[in-house]
C-alpha cells in the first residue's frame, strides 16, 4: 500500500471513487455470506464460477 501510495496512484479522485464504491462493496459482502449461509457449498462455489465467468465475459466486450 505504501509502494502505490509512494508511486502516484493513489489520487483524490481514486479515494472519491473508492468512497463511493463503499456501500456496494458492503452490500455485496452481506449478500455473498447470506447466500453462503442459505446455498450448499458445491451449488454456491458453481454460482460464483459462472458470475466471475460472466464478469470476465464482459470485460472482452468492447463498450464505447
Amino acid at each position: 500500500m505504501t509502494g502505490h501510495a509512494l508511486g502516484g496512484l493513489w489520487t483524490a479522485d481514486s479515494l472519491i471513487l473508492y468512497a463511493y464504491s463503499i456501500p456496494a462493496i458492503l452490500l455485496a459482502t452481506g449478500l455473498g455470506m447470506f447466500m453462503n449461509k442459505r446455498i450448499p457449498a458445491k451449488k454456491f462455489e458453481s454460482y460464483l464460477f459462472f458470475i466471475i465467468i460472466a464478469l470476465g465475459v464482459l470485460l472482452l466486450i468492447p463498450h464505447d
